[in-house]
C-alpha cells in the first residue's frame, strides 16, 4: 500500500510526508461544530492594543492507493494552534475566524463531495481528484477574501452570513469529516 500526502495551505500546495506532520508544536485541530475558543490560539504574535491576528488553517489531503482498486481520499479541514494568534482576547476577532473556519469547512466538504463524483464514475486519474480538491480550495479563498476584516463591526451582516453558511453546511452534512 502507497500512502501520499498532499497539503493546500490557501493558494500554496506543499507536499508533505508523515514525519513531517508529527512535529513537537501543537497538534492540528480537525474542524467541529464545536466553537474556537481563544485557547485555541497558542501562537506568538505581535503585541498590539488595537485586535490583531492570524488564522492559520488549510484544507489537506491523503491517499491512499493499491493496486487495482480505486484511490481513497481523505480531505481535511484542519486549525494550527501553534501559528495562530491574537493581539488581544476580541470576541469581534474570534467570531471573524470562526467565520472563516466554517467557510473552509464547507468548501472541505463541497470537495468531498466532488471526490465522491469521481469514485461513483470509477476515475483512477489523480490529476482530476486534485483539480476538484484545488477549485473548491481556489472557491474558499475568493469567498474568504470577500469578508476579511468586515464582519468585526457589523454584527447583521455577520449574523446573516453565519446563519447563510450554517443552512449551507447542513446541506453538505453528508460530506462531514468521518475519519481521524
Amino acid at each position: 500500500m502507497i500512502i501520499t500526502l498532499a497539503t493546500l495551505f490557501f493558494s500554496i500546495i506543499q507536499p508533505m510526508t508523515v514525519d513531517a506532520q508529527q512535529t513537537k508544536e501543537q497538534p492540528m485541530i480537525d474542524w467541529s461544530e464545536k466553537k474556537l475558543t481563544f485557547n485555541d490560539f497558542k501562537g506568538k504574535g505581535k503585541v498590539t492594543k488595537s485586535p490583531e491576528g492570524e488564522f492559520a488553517s488549510k484544507i489537506s489531503w491523503t491517499i491512499t492507493e493499491e493496486t487495482g482498486k480505486l484511490p481513497v481520499y481523505k480531505i481535511y479541514n484542519r486549525m494550527d494552534p501553534s501559528h495562530s494568534w491574537m493581539s488581544i482576547k476580541h470576541d469581534e476577532l474570534l467570531k471573524e475566524y470562526q467565520f472563516v473556519w466554517n467557510l473552509q469547512e464547507l468548501y472541505a466538504r463541497k470537495a468531498r463531495k466532488d471526490v465522491e463524483e469521481l469514485n461513483r464514475r470509477k476515475s483512477k486519474d489523480k490529476d482530476a481528484y486534485r483539480k476538484v480538491i484545488t477549485k473548491q480550495v481556489a472557491y474558499f479563498q475568493k469567498e474568504r477574501l470577500k469578508y476579511k476584516g468586515i464582519l468585526q463591526n457589523q454584527p447583521d451582516l455577520y449574523q446573516m452570513l453565519e446563519k447563510q453558511y450554517k443552512d449551507s453546511l447542513q446541506q453538505y452534512n453528508k460530506y462531514k469529516q468521518n475519519y481521524k
